[in-house]
């Protein structure tokens, strides 16, 4: 399970995760359903490839669309002005096509 904070804007931002690793993913999702409240399900299917340190999601999220994220490491040392340089470039490799 992963747990994301991060503010909701279509720009580069800042995220915090954590990461829990369980052997019995349904033990834990039953738990958590008798504990919290479901507000909703989210389906997704999730490519993911690597550029160098550059993590690319490729999601298509049903009922919502095809989304692209790019995530970088920001433990790396390195100014977050680096990070988005990087994401920059590689995105103009690519020629945007609204359809």
């Amino acid at each position: 399970m992963i747990q994301y904070e991060r503010s909701d804007l279509a720009a580069p931002r800042k995220s915090e995760y954590y990461v829990a690793q369980t052997c019995t993913p349904d033990s834990l999702a039953t738990v958590l359903r008798a504990t919290l409240h479901v507000r909703g399900t989210v389906k997704k299917r999730r490519i993911l490839y690597k550029a160098g340190q550059t993590r690319i999601h490729m999601d298509e999220v049903e009922g919502l669309g095809c989304f692209i994220e790019l995530e970088r490491d920001l433990k790396e040392k390195k100014p977050a002005t680096f990070s988005r340089k990087i994401c920059g470039k590689l995105l103009s490799r690519y020629e945007r096509i609204d359809t």
